[in-house]
């Protein structure tokens, strides 16, 4: 499994765990549950780092996570 990016934070919440992380200044959560909730969580992670513009984009492409991971690092090299 991938592992979060910076400034992104994992922790039990009952029976699935709490993602929280900043943007902009602003902290944001989301709590994920099912069998395996972490992977959800980090997955996700990869997907809250692009551009909102971007996002139906890569999800229509073949490889949908390529295409989110190169976005998200995109985007990371933005001032």
């Amino acid at each position: 499994m991938h592992e979060l990016p910076e400034s992104y934070t994992l922790e039990p919440d009952g029976n699935g765990v709490l993602l929280t992380w900043a943007s902009l200044r602003v902290e944001h959560r989301a709590r994920f549950g099912g069998v395996i909730p972490s992977a959800g969580a980090v997955r996700f992670s990869i997907v809250s780092r692009v551009p909102l513009v971007q996002i139906e984009s890569c999800a229509l492409q073949l490889d949908a996570r390529a295409a989110f991971a190169a976005a998200a690092s995109a985007a990371s090299q933005l001032p």
